[in-house]
Order: structure tokens, then sequence, then C-alpha cells
């Protein structure tokens, strides 16, 4: 394979600028709320402004926890806040201070690095605290019972353990060694992981931008993990990307919702977010399997997530965003993705015809990929 046949920096040409515009426009919020507030915090740390749950307060207009996360991040500073059901409140940056007290209001002052907890008597309270568990990325694995991301699942629970947190780092190596320029993005654009259990499918939210929510199981491996990861994170990129001129991409009255097949029911701009998420992460797989940087086990399900992706690929392609809906700014990201369609297509046409994913679900699973290929050598 030529080195340059999978080259996606086109992908995330402007990725510097657009953090910048974010960064400027969460700004310009925070000042909207407190004229003051560049008085208390650095306006020049940007790790401030990137924390995903500013964000989340600033787009559903939460000003108990803006006030929180202002004095979190204030040199100096005297608020109150509501300790959880659970007894505990969540600092990011810091980790999670436990108390005997639930659910209810307490005195918080911050000095320097330090806080100090007092109940609304003014008596001191002991506390513990659980440091932020990061991966070598500093990615924080986040698993708090948290009322900002509780309402973003139906039917899941948040869980944790080593071993979800060793695979999504074993994953991140492999993405360092195959693309070493999407693995420096998304370091600088994740923020935390979420791993949980249900029916939800993995997702990334413009509400708490920075984060990425990934549906694991005990059996997922490199291949699922990758997969995931750089898909999940395309959102948050793609998000950063278009933050700025995501109204411009269509036509008017092109804005509408797809056919009746339910697993794409999105609108135009959302079929975007699938063409480059897809896009990005077929050319990950795709590199770790020409590097060989997968254990021989994970190859046979890279395979039919490369076959499943391609095919998802070609019917957004050709059925659910045509040219003739797309402005000028719209058809210059609907060649990149047409341009690297017929790459990845030329580089896994074996692929694509050795191996059968006609009876996938939306969401890939390699059980029925197993049972539907198993007499494929």
């Amino acid at each position: 394979m030529n080195n340059k046949a999978l080259d996606c920096s086109d992908l995330f040409l402007e990725f510097s600028d657009a953090r910048t515009y974010l960064i400027e426009r969460i700004k310009l919020l925070l000042y909207g709320y407190d004229k003051d507030v560049f008085d208390k915090i650095d306006f020049y740390k940007d790790s401030i402004y990137l924390n995903p749950f500013l964000f989340s307060c600033l787009d559903n207009g939460e000003p108990d926890e803006l006030d929180f996360i202002i004095g979190c991040n204030s040199k100096e500073a005297t608020f109150n806040y509501k300790v959880n059901f659970e007894g505990e409140i969540y600092i990011h940056g810091f980790g999670v201070y436990t108390f005997e007290e639930k659910n209810q209001k307490i005195k918080i002052i911050k000095k320097n690095e330090t806080f100090i907890f007092f109940d609304l008597n003014g008596k001191e309270l002991k506390h513990n605290i659980r440091f932020n568990v990061t991966n070598p990325q500093n990615i924080e694995f986040f698993n708090i019972d948290h009322r900002l991301i509780n309402n973003l699942f139906e039917n899941s629970t948040v869980v944790s353990g080593s071993h979800y947190n060793n695979e999504f780092n074993n994953a991140m190596v492999i993405l360092a060694k195959i693309n070493p320029v999407l693995f420096e993005i998304i370091t600088k654009s994740v923020k935390k992981v979420v791993f949980f259990k249900g029916s939800d499918n993995s997702f990334a939210s413009i509400k708490t931008h920075g984060i990425i929510y990934l549906n694991v199981n005990d059996e997922y491996g490199e291949a699922y993990f990758l997969d995931d990861i750089v898909h999940q994170s395309g959102h948050v990129i793609f998000n950063t990307l278009t933050l700025k001129d995501k109204a411009n991409f269509f036509k008017p009255n092109q804005n509408i919702k797809s056919d009746k097949d339910e697993n794409l029911e999105h609108d135009l701009y959302g079929r975007f977010h699938g063409l480059y998420t897809i896009c990005l992460s077929t050319i990950c797989l795709s590199q770790a399997l020409e590097k060989k940087a997968f254990a021989k086990s994970q190859e046979f399900e890279a395979c039919g997530r490369i076959a499943d992706n391609m095919a998802k690929y070609k019917r957004l392609l050709e059925k659910l965003v045509k040219p003739e809906m797309c402005t000028k700014q719209g058809l210059e990201w609907l060649s990149i993705f047409k341009r690297h369609y017929d790459k990845l297509r030329e580089i896994n046409q074996w692929i694509i015809q050795k191996y059968d994913v006609s009876n996938q679900p939306y969401v890939f699973n390699s059980e029925i990929f197993r049972e539907s290929n198993k007499t494929v050598n």
C-alpha cells in the first residue's frame, strides 16, 4: 500500500483555527454570563474553556453549575454547591470529593489549589478524595454519577474497570503508531471517556463536547476499541471543525429527514457526521490491518468492520447525500468524502468481495458476522 494512499490530513486541515474559534466563543458566552469572569479565572488557560461540563452549562443554561466551575477555576473564591445523593462532588481536573452529608448544599472555599468545605452553619466538613484516573494522554476515565450526563442515557448504566481502561489504552497505542496526526488531534479534542452498558449505542454529544461515550462488553478487543474511539472522537472533531459554518453546507429547504430507514434518521448535517466518522474509522482500521498492528485474533473482526463501514459509506454517498442538496462549502466536504471512499474501496476491494455483511444491524455485531462468514477462510 502506498503510504500516502490513506493520508487523511485533509479531514482536519483547519482544526487549529476551529479549536481557537471554539475557545473564543466559550469565552464570549462566559463574559455574557459574568462581566467580571476574567478577573476570577485565567483568560489564557485553554484547559478551563475545554472542560466538557462548561460547554454543557453554557449550552443548557445552568447558573449553579457555571458558578461552581468558575469558582473551582478561580485562584480564590467562596461559593455554595449541592452534594449529590451519593455524598459526592466532582471537580474537573482534581477528582471526586466524598462526604457524609448527602443531597444538601455546602460552602466551598478555594485558595490556590486547595478546597475547604463547610456546612452552611460554618462547621468544617470532613471528606475523602478519589483522584481522577487518566490515561497517558491525560484522557480521564469518567465514571461518576453526574447529573449533566445522566439525562443523555435512555437505558444504560455507567461502568468502570481496568479491562476497559487497558483496551482503550491499547487501541490508543495502535492509533499512535498507524496515524500519529489523528492521534494528536484526538488527544487535543477528547477530555473524558465514559464506558457504559445497556441498550444505547456509543455516542458523542455536543451537549458535553469533549466526552466520548462507549458501549462496552467484556469480550470487546482492540478492533472494537480502535473503531469506536476513532468514530466517536470523529464526532467531537467534526463538531469543532464545523461549529462556525455548519449552517452553510446545504441549500435552503434541503435539511429534511431521511427515507423510512429508521437506522439513518438524521438530518443532512447528521449525515455529514456519519460520512466523516465512517471515513476516519475505516481509514484507521485499514491502516492497522496493513501495518499488522492488531493481534491475529482481531484481524477477522477488523475485516468485518471495514466491510460493514464500506456498505454504510456507499449508501450515504449514493442515496442519502446528493450533490444538488449542497452549497459550495458542502460540496467541498462531499468531494473529500467521495475521494476517500474511492481510495478505501480500491484498497479494501478484497474485503468487500470476500465477506458477507448483508444482515448486519445498524451497529456492527461481531457474533452475527462470525456466523455469516464461518465458511470463509
